[in-house]
């Protein structure tokens, strides 16, 4: 039976792919999306990660906070924070007091919070869905289908509001069954924000251990 929900997922995104194409309408969309973020400096917000899977039964939930300023960001989030600074990236662990370094790859496959609103640029098929209604607000729903068929995510579902082309919320869906949703709320235009925010500060994180991949 896993198999076969499996199967359907992937025949799904293949129906998606071969119907999205560049529609028109939801360019347009996502055009306006991406042009409101890219005129503000920066941004901080709530956020609430979820991942499910009906297969498996998997249902988790944890909240956290975002900022986002450019090809940066910092992500604090289930004991776990991720900072970027558009070259370096940190992963600290809280439950072990370690702080892990890499190179950032802006091309690697993971979709970062300062990729996901010209994520549709390169590399998509997109078309509009619908339109939803929350709380009294209209919210029109884009989903992203990868022309790369081999991508871990086979669609992408965003959810962007029709009056001010913000973005309330996104999901992915992967091969294996797993949704991923990213929920945010308390949104904050331009805070102001510390000039080394999106660096690890090392002296502020006592006795950390430093695992250095570069």
């Amino acid at each position: 039976m896993k198999k076969l929900v499996i199967t359907a997922c992937v025949l799904l995104g293949l129906v998606l792919n071969a119907h999205a194409q560049y529609d028109p309408e939801a360019k347009t969309i996502l055009d306006n999306m991406s042009a409101r973020y890219k005129q503000l400096e920066s941004f901080q917000a709530t956020v609430t990660y979820s991942i499910s899977n009906d297969i498996e039964n998997l249902n988790e939930f944890y909240e956290g906070e975002v900022a986002v300023s450019g090809d940066k960001y910092r992500l604090n989030m289930g004991g776990q924070e991720v900072i970027n600074d558009g070259t370096t990236l940190w992963t600290y662990l809280e439950e072990v007091n370690e702080v892990n370094i890499t190179d950032y790859d802006p091309d690697g496959e993971e979709i970062t919070p300062s990729q996901i609103y010209s994520l549709y640029q390169d590399g998509y098929n997109y078309a509009y869905i619908s339109d939803r209604e929350v709380e009294g607000s209209v919210y029109q729903i884009v989903e992203l289908v990868p022309e790369d068929k081999e991508s871990q995510f086979f669609k992408i579902r965003l959810e962007i509001g029709k009056e001010d082309a913000t973005l309330r919320s996104w999901q992915m869906f992967d091969q294996n069954g797993n949704v991923y949703e990213y929920l945010i709320t308390d949104f904050e235009q331009n805070p102001e924000l510390a000039a080394n925010y999106f660096t690890f500060v090392e002296a502020d994180y006592d006795g950390v251990d430093v695992v250095d991949f570069r």
